[in-house]
């Protein structure tokens, strides 16, 4: 992940493909979505999820 435009665009790579993520409203910590996915961060912790039908695909992702 690398936050780019001061935290307003994330760029992701997953599965080989790399997404273009713009914020979204989160009630806290931070949110990116693209397309159907999302990457949701609170302090140095992280998950990527589906949008529809909501499913978390990797989580307890650390910052380094």
């Amino acid at each position: 992940m690398t936050y780019l435009e001061g935290s307003k665009v994330a760029r992701f790579a997953y599965q080989g493909c790399t997404y273009m993520m713009g914020t979204a409203i989160s009630a806290d910590g931070a949110r990116y979505v693209s397309g159907n996915l999302q990457w949701w961060t609170k302090g140095n912790t992280a998950f990527l999820a589906t949008l529809n039908p909501d499913k978390i695909l990797h989580r307890d992702c650390l910052a380094r």
